[in-house]
């Protein structure tokens, strides 16, 4: 049932080399499915490092960069301080 449906919308060439392969349709449309399923694990793996990536960005955007950027306002501000204190000694 498979193999006339399948000759029926295949291309020519497709045809041709399941004929010179001589493999069976039915095994074929069980590969296909375990393909399938493999590659939605592939997917699921993928998706779930994307979803890391975009914590870890979002992590960084949120905390990491205004951390480092007071820090260095803190910096300049002792700097600043430090200059201060020293023209006042002058």
């Amino acid at each position: 049932m498979i193999e006339k449906r399948f000759y029926a919308i295949a291309p020519p060439e497709a045809k041709k080399e399941i004929d010179e392969a001589s493999v069976d349709i039915e095994s074929v449309a069980d590969f296909g499915w375990f393909y399938t399923r493999f590659m939605l694990r592939i997917s699921d793996m993928e998706t779930s490092i994307l979803r890391r990536r975009k914590i870890l960005l979002h992590f960084f955007l949120g905390i990491g960069l205004p951390s480092l950027l007071l820090g260095y306002l803190a910096f300049r501000g002792i700097q600043n301080d430090i200059a201060l204190l020293e023209k006042e000694r002058l």
